[in-house]
């Protein structure tokens, strides 16, 4: 993938149902950085990218309680697929293109 801010909309499986959420990913070389909104909160990740493999690490925020996770998967300007790995077990993720135009959300 080309060096540029790239959004998906994400769906995940947890053990209380389908959650979605939002992925901005910045791709720089292999550095990656950018946001995930999955619970109420938009927070940071940072990572690497190498051919179509994606590795990156963040934490959920919510209003009592944070979760640490580790996500690796793949990517590509169409399609992003990662299992979020977390104490609380691992979550099946999958996000759809939506833009890459450097637009940013709420």
């Amino acid at each position: 993938m080309i060096n540029g801010i790239y959004l998906y909309s994400l769906e995940s499986c947890f053990p209380l149902g389908k959650r979605r959420g939002k992925l901005e990913i910045h791709i720089n070389g292999e550095r990656v950085s950018g946001f995930i909104k999955m619970f109420a909160r938009r927070n940071p990740l940072k990572g690497i990218l190498k051919d179509d493999l994606i590795d990156f690490s963040g934490e959920f925020g919510g209003l009592f309680y944070e979760l640490p996770f580790k996500a690796k998967g793949k990517i590509n300007a169409d399609l992003i697929e990662f299992d979020l790995i977390t104490e609380k077990g691992t979550f099946h993720t999958v996000g759809k293109f939506e833009t890459n135009r450097g637009e940013h959300y709420d």
